[in-house]
């Protein structure tokens, strides 16, 4: 047998039996984290297309509305069913336009159907609801235009922890003139 095998094996041997200790090792641990913080549910809004709460939509004249899907979820489990609505928030847009320094117009209202009256359900037991369909109307708009539209919750639950941030989803909707070339 080669050399270099035996030492191998010797080794391996010296290692299983050095584990072998009666000996329980342990390990001083600093303070356990406070466990409030750990049981507290938190919740966001978001769009069924990605995980960002921005969403750039291309919509052409002549091409009609758009269609997006939005959701509610939660951090645990719902104990029991948590109902929450979306509805559009103009006072975002302008506390945005603001904030960034950007100068989009605000998308109608008008022109913004929310499936369900913007109503989304966690059932008991589960994180997250169904997604429910936006539909943005083209009625109206001018071509070349950059809109803005901002879907917020309407009212906060109890028991549910509400970040600012994670409960508003803005929608850049650039409007362009439908142009077609044959050469």
């Amino acid at each position: 047998m080669n050399n270099s095998l035996k030492y191998y094996a010797f080794s391996m041997l010296l290692v299983v039996m050095a584990g072998c200790t009666e000996k329980d090792i342990t390990q001083k641990v600093g303070p356990l984290p406070d466990e409030t913080s750990m049981t507290h549910v938190g919740g966001h809004l978001y769009s069924g297309k990605t995980f960002s709460n921005k969403i750039t939509i291309s919509m052409y004249e002549d091409d009609g509305g758009a269609v997006e899907q939005i959701g509610y979820a939660l951090t645990k489990p719902a104990t029991t069913a948590v109902t929450v609505k979306a509805i559009p928030s103009p006072e975002l847009v302008a506390a945005y336009n603001r904030d960034n320094n950007t100068n989009m117009e605000e998308f109608p209202i008008s022109n913004v159907t929310l499936e369900g009256g913007g109503s989304l359900t966690i059932p008991a037991g589960k994180k997250a609801s169904e997604n429910i369909e936006i539909t943005l109307s083209d009625e109206g708009l001018e071509p070349e235009t950059i809109y803005l539209l901002a879907v917020a919750l309407e009212q906060t639950t109890e028991g549910i922890e509400q970040q600012v941030s994670k409960q508003v989803v803005y929608y850049r909707i650039g409007y362009r003139e439908k142009i077609t070339m044959c050469e």
